[in-house]
């Protein structure tokens, strides 16, 4: 990753959207301030190989926004 060749250290957090379908869409960073870990952040996210379980409400499926932390240099977490 040329984020860890720079010796870039940051927190990014990404949103994305699990539409009715379950499927991964509208990848957006929230915050951060480098362009290279913003695009690193949501290249990971976007590579993320998982069949979502769409939300329900009152039986109907709908569409929800997931946050993940992005540690550069540390952990990954998906809240």
């Amino acid at each position: 990753m040329s984020g860890q060749l720079n010796n870039l250290a940051d927190i990014v957090y990404i949103k994305f959207l699990i539409d009715v379908n379950g499927e991964m869409t509208q990848i957006h960073s929230v915050n951060s301030n480098s362009n290279v870990l913003t695009k690193e952040g949501k290249r990971a996210i976007s590579s993320i190989d998982k069949n979502w379980e769409p939300a329900l409400s009152n039986g109907i499926k709908i569409p929800v926004w997931h946050y993940a932390k992005i540690t550069f240099g540390g952990a990954f977490i998906i809240i």
